[in-house]
C-alpha cells in the first residue's frame, strides 16, 4: 500500500509539472505581436446604413459572374449571367430533417466555425451566426470586385466569471443579501415583495456557506445555466450593491485567477471576383484573439453550394487519384470525409499505426449539383489544410464539401508512466492567407473539373510536352547493408542485387525484345545500398560497380536513348553518418528529436527492433542540398529521381526554430527551382505542387483509400497531367492485392505507364531483413509478362494521345476516350457486361 502511494503522489507530480510546463504561456503571453490590421473603411452594419439584401458588388463579363452580398447577413450569392445558375454560400431553403437540431439550423446561416482551445482542453466551436451574424455585429468593407467582411465573434450573454467565485460572508451579507432583505420589506406589494424574496432564496441556494473559512463559494459554476447566469448577475449588479469594483476586489481577498474570460475573436473575409472565377479569403492580419482562448481552425464556407436531398450530383475529394462521394448515397453510417492534405506531418509523434490510405496529393474539391459544378482550389494556405466532406441524411438534408483551415498545431504529449496523453499546442498563429477559388467550368462533371485544373496548372507554369507512346519504367534494386561479423566484430556489408552490368544486361534484353521507351530510376546504388547513409558525401559499393560502373551505365544509356536516373534521398535519413539528429532531425513540439520506426504490422505499434529514420528540418535543406548536388556532379549525373522531396511535407516544432509546413513548402519550392535548373527530374508519388519541376512522375496511386463513404474512384490526377507529364501507376510486381491483368486495365482507364521494380538477384535473403517488402522483385518472373503487356497496351495507340474522356458506367465498368478519338471500355468485374450493342468480357477491354 505504501509503494502505491509513493508511486502515485509521484505520478501526481509528473502531471502537475507537465501541466504548469504546457500551461506556463498563459500566465506570461508568449506570442508574438501582430501587425495591427487596417480597419479604415468599414462600415458598422447594426448602424443601419447597410440594409440591401442583394446588393451588386462585382459583374465579370469574361466569366459572366455576378456577385452579390445580402448586407443583413453578410451572405453572398454567385450567379451566372450567361447560364442563369445560381451558388449561394448559405442553405436557402427550410430543412426538413426530422432529427435535425436548432444549433445545425444555426451552422447552415453561418459562414464560418471557429474553433478554439483553452490551456490543455480539446477545441471547442463558435459559429459566427450566433455570435456575429445575428447580433448585427460585423463591418463591411467595398473593394475593387469584391467586398470584405469583418466578424467580431464575441458571446455577448453574461458569463458565470463576472459573478463572484468566492467572498467573505460578510460582503455577501451587507453587499447583497441585506439590500434585498430591506427591498423586500420596503416593496410597495405582495408581487414584489415576493420577487425580492425568491433573490434572497437564489443566492442562498447557488452559494454554499463555507463556516470553517467564513466565506460563500459559488457551486458547480461550471454547470451553471445561461438562464441562471443571467438571472444571478441582474441580482448582483441591478438589485444589489455589488459592483464589477467589488468583484474585482474578491477575486484578489479570495485569491481567484480570473483570467478564462469569454472567447473573443475579430476575423476578416475577402471575397472577389477573379479572372477565373471566385475567390474566398481569410485575412489572417485581421485575426484577433482574446489572451487565453487561442484559434486552432476555422471551417471555411461549410455550407457553400451545399445540395439538398432533392438534388442530384456528387462530391469530387482529392483522395488518392481521386474519388466520387454521390449525392444521398444513404451510408448515414459511414465517418464524415476528413482529410489533411498532402499526408503524414513527420514533426508530430504517432503512436500506433494508422490506417493505410492514399495521400491526399491535391489541393482541390469539388461538387456537380444537377445541371452545374464547381471545382475549389486552394491557393493559400494548402499545406495546412483539410478537405471536409458529409452526404444528408445524418444530422440534416445537405451534401456538402468544404475547407477546414489550421492555424495553429497540436501534438501529443505523454505523461509518464500513465500511459495518458495531454494536449500541446504551438504559440503563434501562422502568418499567410487562406484562400479558396471556386471555378466554374464549361463541362459540367468531374471531368470538366479536371481539365479546368489542368488550365490552372499549365498557367502556374506546368509544362506541356508531346506524347510519344508508352513508356516502360523499371526500377532497379542496386544493393542492400546487412550486419557480418568478422572476428565476433560485427561490420555493415552491401550485398548486391542488381549490379550496373546486369542493369545494362536486362536493359539489353528489353531493347532487343522490342521495349521502347525505357526510363530507368537505380535505386540503393550509393552509401550501403537501400536506406542508404545521407548522401552529403556519396560512396558507391564495389559490390554493386563502383564509380567505373556507374559511369559505364551512364555511357550504355546515353547511347540507347535511355533514361537513366538515380534516386537519392533528401529528407528521409536511416543512419547517423553525415547526419547530426540533434541540430538536423525534426523535433516535436515537447522539444525531442523527431524519431521514427516501422509498424509493427501484428501489434500495430512502432517497431524498435528495426532501425529508426529520422527527417531533415527545414532549417538545414539549403546547406544539405548545396552538398548533395555537389556530389552528385562528382559523378557528372544529370538527372535524378527525388525519393522524398515532392512528397514528404514536415513542419518542425522546436520552439526558436518553429516551421510550420506552409514555410516548409516554400523552402522546397524554392529549392525545388534550384534543383530544376541542374537535372532532369523524376519524383515518387508527388504531392501536385511539384509538377510545376519534374519532367516524370512514378508511383502515381491508381485507385483511392475507399472509404465507406466513397462510391467510386477517378484518375482526377491523371487527367489534370495528362499530356504534359509522363507518369507511372504504382509498381506492378510489389502489389500483392491487385493481378497484372487489373494492373492492365488500370493502364488503360488512367493513361498511365508501365512501372516495375526489379532486382537482377533472387531476394530470398530479404525476407529476414528491413526490406522484405522487396520479396517479390527478382525479374525473370516477371520478364515475360511484361514484354507481352508492353507491347499490348503499345499496340492500343492511346499513349500518343492524351486521356481526355473519362465515365464511370458503373461499380466494375468505365469508358475513357483518348485525344485521337480512341473509346475503350474496361470492366473490371468477373462477369460479362453488355453496355447497348456492346459485350465486354469480364476483366477485360473493348475498343469500340
Amino acid at each position: 500500500m505504501k509503494a502505491f502511494l509513493v508511486k502515485l503522489v509521484v505520478l501526481t507530480l509528473v502531471f502537475l509539472g507537465l501541466y504548469f510546463l504546457v500551461t506556463s504561456e498563459y500566465q506570461e503571453d508568449l506570442r508574438k505581436p501582430r501587425k495591427a490590421y487596417d480597419k479604415t473603411g468599414y462600415v458598422l452594419v447594426s448602424e443601419g446604413t447597410l440594409t440591401n439584401t442583394k446588393r451588386l458588388v462585382a459583374d465579370n463579363i469574361e466569366t459572366g459572374l455576378k456577385l452579390y452580398i445580402d448586407e443583413t447577413t453578410s451572405h453572398i450569392t454567385l450567379e451566372n449571367s450567361n447560364t442563369g445558375q445560381i451558388w449561394t454560400s448559405n442553405v436557402t431553403e427550410e430543412d426538413t430533417h426530422p432529427n435535425i437540431e436548432l444549433s445545425t439550423k444555426r451552422l447552415q446561416q453561418s459562414t464560418m466555425k471557429i474553433w478554439y482551445y483553452t490551456k490543455l482542453e480539446e477545441p471547442k466551436s463558435m459559429i459566427n451566426y450566433d455570435f456575429s451574424i445575428k447580433e448585427q455585429n460585423y463591418y463591411l468593407r467595398y473593394i475593387e470586385n469584391g467586398v470584405e467582411v469583418l466578424y467580431i465573434i464575441y458571446d455577448t450573454n453574461h458569463s458565470v466569471y463576472e459573478l463572484p467565485q468566492r467572498l467573505r460572508i460578510s460582503r455577501l451579507q451587507e453587499l447583497v443579501i441585506d439590500v434585498l432583505n430591506e427591498k423586500a420589506d420596503n416593496a410597495k406589494d405582495a408581487s414584489e415583495k415576493t420577487k425580492y424574496a425568491r433573490y434572497v432564496r437564489l443566492i442562498e441556494s447557488n452559494y454554499m456557506y463555507n463556516e470553517q473559512h467564513g466565506i460563500y463559494v459559488l457551486k458547480n459554476p461550471e454547470n451553471l445555466s445561461q438562464n441562471m447566469v443571467d438571472t444571478l448577475y441582474e441580482i448582483f449588479y441591478v438589485h444589489s450593491n455589488y459592483t464589477f469594483e467589488d468583484l474585482e476586489y474578491d477575486n484578489q481577498d479570495q485569491g481567484v485567477v480570473n483570467d478564462n474570460g469569454k472567447p473573443y475573436f475579430e476575423v476578416a473575409v475577402r471575397y472577389t471576383l477573379t479572372d477565373r472565377g471566385f475567390k474566398a479569403t481569410i485575412i489572417n492580419e485581421s485575426i484577433v484573439e482574446s489572451k487565453n482562448h487561442r484559434l486552432s481552425h476555422i471551417d471555411f464556407l461549410p455550407y457553400f453550394g451545399a445540395g439538398s436531398k432533392n438534388d442530384n450530383g456528387y462530391i469530387v475529394v482529392p483522395d488518392g487519384s481521386g474519388a466520387l462521394i454521390n449525392f444521398n448515397n444513404g451510408k448515414t453510417y459511414a465517418a464524415t470525409y476528413e482529410k489533411s492534405l498532402y499526408g503524414k506531418d513527420y514533426g508530430k509523434a504517432v503512436y500506433a499505426m494508422p490506417e493505410k490510405t492514399y495521400t491526399a496529393l491535391m489541393p482541390i474539391y469539388g461538387m456537380k449539383k444537377n445541371d452545374d459544378a464547381y471545382l475549389a482550389i486552394i491557393t493559400e494556405g494548402d499545406a495546412m489544410t483539410e478537405i471536409v466532406a458529409d452526404i444528408s441524411g445524418k444530422y440534416d438534408s445537405f451534401n456538402k464539401v468544404y475547407s477546414r483551415f489550421y492555424f495553429r498545431e497540436k501534438d501529443k504529449l505523454p505523461l509518464m508512466g500513465i500511459g495518458e496523453r495531454i494536449n500541446m499546442w504551438s504559440i503563434d498563429l501562422t502568418t499567410n492567407d487562406y484562400s479558396v477559388e471556386y471555378i466554374f467550368p464549361d463541362q459540367k462533371d468531374y471531368v470538366g473539373m479536371a481539365k479546368a485544373y489542368r488550365e490552372y496548372l499549365i498557367d502556374q507554369g506546368m509544362k506541356e510536352s508531346d506524347k510519344t507512346g508508352l513508356r516502360f519504367n523499371v526500377t532497379f534494386l542496386g544493393g542492400y547493408s546487412d550486419v557480418e561479423h568478422f572476428l565476433g566484430i560485427p561490420y555493415e556489408k552491401v550485398y548486391p542485387l542488381t549490379t550496373t552490368e546486369q542493369a545494362k544486361l536486362i536493359l539489353e534484353r528489353l531493347q532487343n525484345d522490342g521495349v521502347k521507351n525505357i526510363d530507368v530510376n537505380y535505386r540503393g546504388w550509393m552509401n550501403g545500398g537501400l536506406n542508404p547513409d545521407y548522401p552529403t558525401k556519396i560512396k558507391v559499393s564495389k559490390t554493386i560497380g563502383g564509380k567505373k560502373g556507374i559511369k559505364d551505365l551512364q555511357k550504355y544509356a546515353d547511347n540507347h536513348n535511355i533514361n537513366l536516373f538515380f534516386e537519392t534521398n533528401f529528407f528521409f535519413i536511416y543512419s547517423l553518418d553525415n547526419f547530426r539528429k540533434n541540430t538536423e532531425a525534426t523535433r516535436l513540439m515537447s522539444g525531442e528529436v523527431a524519431t521514427h520506426y516501422p509498424f509493427n504490422e501484428a501489434t500495430l505499434l512502432p517497431d524498435t527492433s528495426y532501425s529508426p529514420y529520422w527527417v531533415l528540418n527545414p532549417l538545414h535543406i539549403d546547406k544539405k542540398l548545396q552538398k548533395i548536388t555537389k556530389e552528385l556532379n562528382q559523378y557528372n549525373i544529370k538527372s535524378v529521381a527525388l525519393a522524398d522531396f515532392g512528397s514528404v511535407l514536415s513542419g518542425h516544432y522546436k520552439e526558436k526554430e518553429f516551421y510550420y509546413k506552409t514555410q516548409t513548402k516554400d523552402i522546397i519550392l524554392d529549392k525545388f527551382t534550384n534543383l530544376q535548373e541542374q537535372y532532369t527530374l523524376m519524383t515518387l508519388n508527388p504531392n501536385i505542387y511539384s509538377v510545376f519541376y519534374v519532367d516524370y512522375i512514378i508511383d502515381l496511386p491508381l485507385e483511392s483509400s475507399l472509404y465507406n463513404i466513397i462510391d467510386a474512384e477517378i484518375p482526377f490526377y491523371q487527367l489534370a497531367i495528362s499530356g504534359s507529364i509522363d507518369y507511372t501507376g504504382t509498381p506492378i510486381n510489389l502489389d500483392d492485392k491487385h493481378s497484372l491483368t487489373w494492373y492492365k486495365l488500370k493502364s488503360i482507364e488512367t493513361g498511365s505507364n508501365l512501372n516495375f521494380t526489379w532486382s537482377y538477384k533472387e531476394t530470398y535473403d530479404l525476407m529476414l531483413t528491413e526490406f522484405n517488402q522487396y520479396y517479390s522483385t527478382a525479374y525473370e518472373y516477371w520478364y515475360a509478362n511484361a514484354v507481352d503487356l508492353y507491347k499490348e497496351l503499345d499496340s492500343l495507340g492511346i499513349f500518343n494521345a492524351t486521356l481526355a474522356e473519362h465515365e464511370v458506367i458503373n461499380r466494375d465498368v468505365r469508358r475513357v476516350k483518348y485525344s485521337n478519338g480512341i473509346e475503350i471500355y474496361v470492366n473490371y468485374g468477373n462477369t460479362d457486361i453488355i453496355i447497348g450493342e456492346y459485350i465486354i468480357k469480364a476483366n477485360d477491354y473493348l475498343v469500340v
